[in-house]
């Protein structure tokens, strides 16, 4: 048996052919590996662009509205047709409109305040033993809002009612901030129908952070602001008369602004049908 010959220092020096072509194929194999830094080519290839989350939001609102634009002139003619009969008409139906817009909101906010309940307490401040000071409260905070005073677009915190306390937590984010984010949005969507865009800003108010106890009437009293942005009569669009179906839909924009359409058109007949009886009544 031939023994094997001990490796020299020339062998280490001067490796066989072979053994850099299985060097390259070994680092072949290792496809797997990411190629060093210098490597890496300069320009990469172009890719699908990510969208912003707050671009592909305005997206989506914008092809609901263009799939629902025939519905949407209907609306806005109910409400053109509202605004002009409380043009004309004395200043009082505007208030009773608010006093049962605000009542139905309550009840679907949670805080079910009767609209006689209502009137006391705005009148005169009165309420029953079993009444909530604070639901009320914000009831009545409903109606101002509803019937006088600047849009929520003009100073959000000063429609609300809302400021941050003197000592704010290191963790608490500002309302200030919170509410301008919301705002920034709602600008971007100004190429929108206002009853579009009050649709939008109703069903983005949470995601903003602006919820708090009561978020539901607050997002509702101000998209009521919004949507009728352009009426002189009616300051306000019904959005809970005979019902509020059109304000607890979810999925995506297209089926809820169907909803909200649908919502305020019922909305609108019945605010007009409350005017009809007013007349009626007062009527020799």
């Amino acid at each position: 048996m031939k023994s094997q010959a001990p490796a020299t220092h020339d062998d280490f020096d001067n490796p066989r052919p072979d053994a850099g072509e299985a060097e390259e194929r070994t680092e072949d194999d290792l496809w797997f590996l990411p190629s060093p830094i210098e490597e890496e080519p300069d320009d990469p290839p172009p890719g699908p662009r990510v969208e912003t989350r707050e671009t592909a939001i305005l997206d989506d609102w914008r092809k609901a509205e263009a799939g629902h634009a025939a519905r949407l002139a209907r609306v806005a003619g109910r409400l053109g047709a509202l605004d002009d009969r409380l043009q004309r008409g004395p200043g009082g139906w505007r208030h009773r409109l608010a006093l049962i817009e605000a009542a139905d909101l309550s009840w679907f906010a949670g805080d079910r305040i009767a609209q006689d309940r209502l009137a006391l307490w705005i009148s005169m401040r009165l309420s029953g033993v079993q009444d909530d000071t604070a639901s009320l409260a914000r009831v009545g905070w409903a109606v101002r809002r509803l019937t006088s005073g600047p849009g929520p677009e003009v100073d959000l915190s000063a429609f609300l009612d809302r400021r941050d306390p003197e000592k704010l937590g290191d963790e608490a984010e500002p309302f200030a901030d919170r509410a301008g984010c919301w705002l920034d949005l709602m600008a971007q969507a100004s190429n929108l129908h206002p009853i579009t865009r009050a649709c939008m800003g109703f069903h983005l108010w949470s995601l903003a952070g602006l919820g708090q106890h009561g978020d539901q009437m607050e997002a509702a009293v101000t998209a009521a602001r919004i949507a009728s942005r352009e009426g002189n009569g009616a300051i306000f669009a019904p959005l809970a008369m005979g019902g509020a179906g059109g304000l607890r839909v979810g999925g995506p924009p297209a089926d809820r602004l169907a909803c909200w359409l649908d919502g305020m058109e019922a909305a609108s007949l019945t605010a007009m049908r409350h005017l009809d009886d007013i007349e009626v009544s007062r009527s020799p």
